[in-house]
């Protein structure tokens, strides 16, 4: 078709300025698509929306397919780090050839490289403190009138040990919280690591899980441990330990017997640790005086070459302290 140009006059008679009209050929209207294919762009568009927010909530690495590279890169993360603080609770069951104990404590972790160590843990009745200020360390229990003091362990392998083994029920040759904030847990003894949590530790099911966080279980040689690490901190914000009856009794050099009886209460024993921390902080600055090694007060410390061995004689220091100890049945971390 031509173009044509059209003119007319306006509403007061006057000639109006000349208009160019274009007459061309409209292409004819699309046929919209068919129902199927709107739905799946639908559904791509949402899944694209959803894999788009879990990239920015976790971060599309590695991390979320493999539950190895997640709990090594929370471990990598803990044992890289300058200082540790964890604040959180402890609730440990332990049911050793029939006799059952059970408890629940507040539990706070202050820790700085090389050896600076603090360890506040108890309850309403006790409370046990280990600090350690890199040439002394001391272990205070104000509700049992005991401090001792000893020289401080040169490597952190050893300093490590001693935190877990005075005024402690638990073996320091098993799982712990401490390995596992500081990032000292020795990676030969992991067996396997999966996702998901234990099915064989019955108090997980009574807990909510740690949102934010994705839940892996590790198989170690001594016990099997599900850290909650969160993947955009790597840290670990929750911590349940089991260990099984034939592992606890060999832990704690009790004697296997063979008769029948024996193996039953064997079978139903079991070490079940829960920790949970409110508060991890990493490379933070630290205030020395949270490592003061002076006894609470009152208290006169008695000093061994050692505190591998707290049962010993130990030796009068003739330092008695004269700081107020925490209060007891109020929060460390507050």
């Amino acid at each position: 078709m031509d173009d044509e140009t059209l003119s007319g006059e306006g509403l007061d008679g006057a000639s109006s300025p000349e208009v160019a009209f274009t007459s061309r050929a409209i292409p004819p209207a699309r046929p919209p698509p068919p129902v199927r294919a709107r739905i799946g762009r639908k559904i791509a568009l949402g899944l694209g929306v959803v894999l788009l927010l879990v990239a920015a909530r976790y971060g599309l690495t590695g991390r979320m397919e493999s539950p190895e590279a997640l709990f090594n890169a929370a471990l990598s993360q803990h044992h890289g780090a300058r200082s540790v603080v964890a604040a959180g609770r402890v609730s440990t069951f332990m049911n050793l050839l029939g006799d059952t104990d059970q408890d629940e404590d507040y539990y706070k972790l202050s820790f700085a490289q090389p050896n600076w160590l603090c360890i506040v843990q108890g309850s309403r009745k006790a409370e046990t403190r280990i600090a350690c200020d890199g040439k002394e360390i001391l272990v205070a229990v104000p509700a049992m009138d005991l401090a001792a003091k000893a020289p401080a362990p040169k490597t952190l392998a050893e300093l490590l040990k001693v935190g877990g083994m005075p005024m402690s029920p638990i073996p320091a040759n098993l799982p712990s919280a401490l390995m596992f904030l500081t990032g000292t847990l020795d990676p030969a003894t992991v067996k396997g690591v999966v996702r998901g949590t234990n099915p064989a530790h019955p108090e997980q099911a009574k807990l909510p899980t740690v949102n934010g966080t994705i839940p892996v279980t590790v198989t170690l040689e001594n016990g099997v441990v599900t850290a909650w690490v969160d993947p955009r901190t790597q840290t670990f914000r929750r911590l349940d330990i089991e260990v099984g009856g034939g592992q606890l009794v060999a832990a704690l050099g009790l004697p296997m017997a063979a008769d029948l009886q024996s193996l039953k209460l064997l079978k139903s024993s079991r070490l079940s640790v829960i920790a949970t921390f409110d508060t991890v902080a990493l490379n933070g600055t630290l205030d020395e005086k949270v490592f003061t090694v002076a006894p609470p007060q009152g208290i006169r410390a008695q000093r061994f070459n050692s505190l591998s061995d707290l049962t010993g004689d130990g030796q009068d220091t003739g330092e008695t302290g004269a700081v107020a100890p925490h209060r007891k049945g109020s929060r460390p971390d507050r």
